[in-house]
């Protein structure tokens, strides 16, 4: 699972898509959507949940949480994901 894509550095957000096809070419089934996303990143985060749909990929996420100094708006139990992507990932690996 790939987290916190909308941080990738900007050469590989240039061409998502390719770097998309190699990661899945490895092996990658899923990509971090859920979870807390600094405002500055929210148009990434929307082109992120257009590609994990293209690329078939399960979404995922949670709170990641570090502590209130990293992200003062991470609290900790406010970002879940269903208990269908816990599933999904698990068929994935058998």
């Amino acid at each position: 699972v790939l987290p916190h894509p909308w941080l990738l550095k900007e050469r590989f957000f240039e061409d998502v898509d390719e770097f998309l096809k190699k990661l899945t070419s490895y092996g990658l089934s899923g990509i971090e959507t859920t979870g807390p996303v600094p405002n500055i990143f929210t148009n990434r985060l929307n082109i992120i949940k257009e590609k994990a749909k293209q690329y078939n990929l399960i979404e995922t996420g949670g709170s990641d949480f570090h502590s209130e100094k990293y992200l003062t708006e991470n609290i900790l139990g406010n970002y879940n994901i269903s208990y269908n992507v816990i599933k999904k990932l698990q068929e994935k690996i058998n």
